[in-house]
């Protein structure tokens, strides 16, 4: 058996941090209907990454809903990269900008 620990691994909460990178801002919900807020408490949480957090109008109702971005500080950048690597993604270059 390995002692080594378990790691978390999602293509969603990839895909998030690779967007968080891009500069993307992320809402609860994605164009496909996923729930992003269970991997935003993870990311703050367990990962210790930083998180801008705005209230937006939300266009289905009423009501409100945060629009989170990446708080793009050096040792925030590296520490998503660094999450990443370990979740077996991409880290998105910045030619993927374009």
């Amino acid at each position: 058996m390995s002692s080594a620990p378990k790691v978390y691994k999602s293509s969603k909460m990839i895909g998030a941090l690779q967007d968080l990178l891009r500069g993307k801002g992320l809402v609860s919900r994605d164009e496909k209907g996923s729930n992003f807020n269970q991997y935003f408490s993870k990311m703050r949480n367990k990962y210790h990454i930083e998180l801008d957090e705005v209230e937006e109008p939300n266009i289905d109702n009423p009501q409100n809903h945060l629009l989170r971005k990446l708080v793009f500080t050096d040792e925030n950048v590296k520490r998503v990269e660094s999450v990443l690597i370990r979740l077996g993604g991409r880290v998105p270059s910045r030619r993927d900008e374009n």
